[in-house]
């Protein structure tokens, strides 16, 4: 199966320097998780959404989001380790584009994702935590 767009979003994170009883990402701000803003700007703009989470959290991950464009992996023991595991699950897929997001980061917008890297200076935005990769 072919796919233009597909999103990896990292939510492995324990969130230790936090400090809360739940990690960042799982967190609720206004009733939603943070995680859950994170993901619904990504809902609009890719074909797939790979989640990246601790094995403690993929049974409750696939118990809260039943869209079908969005998949659980297990992450890793590092961030690295994590966008591995998920570029390895999404290869059945052979995506034209992935894009890579901090779960625990819920500001970015889809106008923010559509945009091409070049524009994203005009806004004064950093997307450190925002990667492309492509064919």
């Amino acid at each position: 199966m072919n796919i233009k767009n597909a999103a990896i979003i990292l939510a492995g994170g324990s969130g230790s320097r936090y400090g809360a009883p739940v990690p960042k990402q799982f967190t609720c701000i206004n009733g939603r998780m943070v995680l859950d803003y994170t993901v619904c700007s990504f809902l609009d703009t890719a074909d797939l959404i790979v989640l990246a989470v601790s094995a403690e959290y993929i049974s409750e991950m696939r118990n809260h989001f039943k869209n079908s464009k969005i998949l659980i992996c297990e992450g890793g023991a590092s961030r690295q380790e994590s966008v591995y595991k998920a570029l390895l699950f999404l290869e059945a897929f052979n995506p034209a584009v992935v894009a890579v997001h901090d779960g625990a980061r819920m500001l970015v917008t889809a106008k923010m994702i559509n945009e091409p890297p070049h524009s994203q200076t005009r806004h004064r935005v950093s997307f450190d935590s925002l990667c492309c990769f492509s064919k």
